[in-house]
Formats: structure tokens, C-alpha cells, sequence
């Protein structure tokens, strides 16, 4: 794995941030866990408390740990439709710090594996962390602002394994409660290290692939009564280096709709919905060289989450997916089927 000097100053920079505002108050806190089998009597133990008490007071956290398998009818997305099982495992944990009334420090980091039994070219790792700036300016409004590190790692694709990183800033108003209304912005460089570009006339360079992409996000969220809604959009446009037909430059919007309702209290039915459209810059389709290429993608899905446990569930969930696009070759059909246990901490 071959990382310059830009991406290295970036990690050591993220890594510095998050162990000196978040590893170090953690482990303060952990250190309160062990104290207390120790005798309160001792005067370390006194003198420690009232410091770990106060970040104990400033410093809180969520985790979250998910155990899948599932079986996906067409693993590469095209007219072949071969299907394959495959195990997934999910662990997110987020840490926010409360340096004053306004302001919080944020940091995140998300784990997503996945592994195919049969199709092991497709199998991966995912490894995002995030960083930011919590403010409150007043009791309706939260304004956010960070940088982001993704990591994708394909076992055997190694073409395909890349680094995205950028900077994000939105904003959250509450109408009340329970409903809020939110925007984001986010530039997300995807650096490439081992696929090489195309020139014009298609031919292989030098040059490793470099995608750079701007996000424009809106969404809408609301409880009416025990049923949950969630509304959002975003509009994205895609600029790469491979100069081939310029093939990867396209815009993009997307928008989903998320439902949940509680059926019992320990029962919840989940229901979702989306379609994206794929407008190509320059890519012409198959059939007819004078036509641009689009795509319109369409998904759907649904799930159950039984509660176990106050803090573990078991989750049933089913999507699918269907592409219509003007060169029929990217036309294409899938749906994915899981089951797994999911821990909250």
C-alpha cells in the first residue's frame, strides 16, 4: 500500500486529534471502572475522583456491534445473475466530548467487513473514521463540521482499493422534537492506489484513477405518533482523470424514503424505498455511439427487528434492486437477504 506524504499528514493529523481529545478522556474512564474495586478510603482514589468525574461528566459514547449472513442472487450486478452467501460483520462506535454549553468534539469510527464464500474477489474491508465540531448557537439549531477518512480494502480486487477523504459542514433546525430538518455538504477525494487510467484513444497510463466528488445533501425527519419518516435527497456530481469517453464523470441524484412503526413493543417493521438517476458526461451507450448514456436505478426493501434484549435485536431485512438504462448492457437486476444479531452498547 503506497500513501503519499499529503494523505499521511492528513491520517497523522486525524489520528493526533482523536487520541488527544478522545483515547486519552476514554481511558480516564476506564480507569474510573477499575478504581472502583479499589478501597475509597485511599487518597489516590479520593484525589483521582473529582478529575474523572469531570470528564466522566463531559465525555459520553454509543457502540454498536452487527452479526449478519445473507445471500446476495447477483454478487456482480449484470445479466449473468450469479448468486453467492456471505458473512457481514458491522461495529460503529461514536465518542462526543462537551467542551462548553455550545460546543461538542466529535469523533466516529465505522467497521464494515464483508465476505463472500464463493465470489472472494468481491469480499472486503471498510474502515471510516471521522472527525468533528459540534455547536449549538441556539436550542433549534445544530451546526456540524468535520473531515472524514475512508479506507476500502478488496481481499484478492486490489484494483479496486482506494482512500477517500474530505472535509463536510451542514447544519440540523428542529422544528420540535421530534422533526428536524438538515443539510450537508461534502468534497470527497477518492484516491485509487493501484487502477490506472485510460487515455482517449483507451489506452493504459501511468497514471492511478483519482475521482473527485461534490455532495449536496437535504433531508427530512419526523415521528407522527409511533411511526418514524425519513425523507433525503442528494445530488452529487463525479470528476475523474481516466479520459477514456471520460467514463466515470456522470451527475447523480438520489432520493429515499425510510419508514419504521412498532407493531409490539418489542416488534418493529421497517420499510424503505429509493431511485437514483445516472446522467453519463461523455459515456455512449453500446447500440448507438451518438447517444449519452443514463441510468435509472430503482430499490426497494423491508425488514423486521425483534428486541431480544434491551440492547440486542435480531434483524430479518430484504432489498432489491432494479437499473433501467439506455444501453441495455447495464441493465440489471439483485436482491440481497439477511439475518443477524445486532448489540448495542
Amino acid at each position: 500500500m503506497v500513501i503519499s506524504m499529503r494523505n499521511i499528514f492528513k491520517i497523522f493529523t486525524l489520528c493526533f486529534f482523536i487520541v488527544y481529545f478522545f483515547i486519552l478522556p476514554a481511558l480516564a474512564d476506564e480507569e474510573d471502572a477499575r478504581d472502583k474495586h479499589k478501597d475509597p478510603q485511599q487518597p489516590s482514589a479520593k484525589k483521582a475522583s473529582g478529575a474523572i468525574s469531570e470528564v466522566k461528566d463531559k465525555l459520553c459514547y454509543s457502540a454498536y456491534l452487527g452479526i449478519l449472513e445473507g445471500y446476495d442472487n447477483n454478487v456482480y450486478l449484470n445479466s449473468a445473475r450469479k448468486g453467492d452467501t456471505f458473512d457481514q460483520a458491522m461495529a460503529d462506535i461514536v465518542f462526543r466530548y462537551r467542551l462548553n454549553d455550545k460546543l461538542d468534539i466529535k469523533a466516529r469510527y465505522d467497521f464494515t467487513s464483508i465476505t463472500y464464500h464463493k465470489f472472494t474477489d468481491v469480499s472486503m474491508l471498510d474502515n471510516q473514521i471521522l472527525a468533528a465540531f459540534e455547536y449549538y448557537p441556539q436550542n433549534r439549531l445544530k451546526l456540524e463540521a468535520g473531515y472524514l477518512v475512508d479506507f476500502v480494502d478488496y481481499f484478492k480486487g486490489k484494483d479496486s482499493d482506494f482512500m477517500m477523504d474530505g472535509p463536510f459542514a451542514g447544519a440540523r433546525y428542529y422544528v420540535n422534537k421530534k422533526t428536524y430538518i438538515g443539510g450537508m455538504y461534502q468534497y470527497n477525494v477518492y484516491d485509487y492506489r493501484s487502477r490506472k487510467t485510460r487515455n482517449s484513444s483507451d489506452q493504459e497510463t501511468n497514471i492511478t484513477r483519482k475521482d473527485k466528488r461534490n455532495t449536496v445533501i437535504a433531508e427530512f425527519v419526523t415521528y407522527m405518533g409511533k411511526f418514524f419518516v425519513k425523507v433525503k435527497n442528494a445530488y452529487f456530481w463525479n470528476d475523474s482523470n481516466d479520459q477514456y469517453l471520460d467514463f466515470y464523470d456522470y451527475n447523480s441524484e438520489r432520493i429515499n424514503l425510510y419508514t419504521a412503526y412498532p407493531v409490539t413493543k418489542k416488534l418493529v417493521v421497517l420499510l424503505n424505498g429509493g431511485y437514483q438517476r445516472k446522467d453519463f458526461k461523455s459515456r455512449t451507450t453500446v447500440k448507438d455511439p451518438s447517444k449519452k448514456e443514463h441510468d435509472n436505478i430503482m430499490m426497494l426493501g423491508g425488514g423486521l427487528s425483534y428486541k431480544l434484549l434491551p440492547s440486542c435485536t435480531i434483524s430479518l431485512n430484504y432489498s432489491y434492486r432494479q437499473n433501467y438504462s439506455n444501453d441495455p448492457i447495464q441493465d440489471y437486476s439483485g436482491s440481497i437477504g439477511t439475518l443477524g444479531v445486532n448489540i448495542f452498547f
